[in-house]
Formats: C-alpha cells, sequence, structure tokens
C-alpha cells in the first residue's frame, strides 16, 4: 500500500507542475496561441489543454463579436447573440492578447472591470 501512496504522490506533483509550466509558458499562451486568425472565424482557445493540444477551441465569426471585457486576468468576448467566452490568461500575457483582440475585432467595444 505504501508504494500505492507514492506513485499517487508523484503523479499528483508531476502534473501539478505540468499545469504550473503550462499556465507560465511563453509558447502556449501567445495571443495567437489563444486566439487564432482564419480569415473569416477566430478559433478561440479557452483552456491550457486546449492551446498545448491544438484540440477543442471555438470557432467564431470575426464580425459576431460585439464587445471586449476585462476582469483581472479574465478576457470575455461577447456576441452579437449574447453568449460570452471567457479565457482565464497568465497576467503576463494579458496585455498583449488584448492588442491583439482590437486588432482582430476594430468595431468592439472594450470594457474594463476593476476589481
Amino acid at each position: 500500500m505504501t508504494s500505492f501512496n507514492f506513485y499517487l504522490f508523484m503523479f499528483a506533483l508531476i502534473s501539478t507542475g505540468l499545469v504550473f509550466w503550462l499556465h507560465r509558458s511563453s509558447k502556449f499562451n501567445t495571443p495567437t496561441a489563444i486566439i487564432e486568425d482564419l480569415g473569416e472565424v477566430v478559433v478561440i482557445r479557452q483552456t491550457l489543454f486546449s492551446r498545448a493540444t491544438k484540440l477543442g477551441g471555438k470557432s467564431i465569426k470575426k464580425n459576431d463579436i460585439v464587445k471586449l471585457q476585462r476582469a483581472g486576468r479574465c478576457l470575455t468576448l461577447f456576441n452579437k447573440g449574447g453568449n460570452a467566452y471567457d479565457m482565464w490568461i497568465s497576467r503576463n500575457f494579458i496585455t498583449n492578447v488584448i492588442a491583439h483582440c482590437h486588432e482582430l475585432f476594430p468595431n468592439a467595444t472594450y470594457d474594463e472591470i476593476q476589481s
């Protein structure tokens, strides 16, 4: 039973380290990794897993995004239908992602909520 606990502890430790590394990695937190421009549509990758594996993500038309909202580390995109897409981004990368969003969605309004 002791070896099982050791392996479980090692798995938890390695998993935590991997998530911490992904969260801090500039490779997976660049603006183009989070919001990929495909012409008329963009692919939004909201989670670290989808950014690292390039799986998943949501395809949205650029013209449908009407509002950008920042609240701390959370960047939210609102579309015409009232749907919201939250992305949790490291403090080190959020300003670059917001600048990228302003380029991709020039007609969208921007709101920043101070917390």
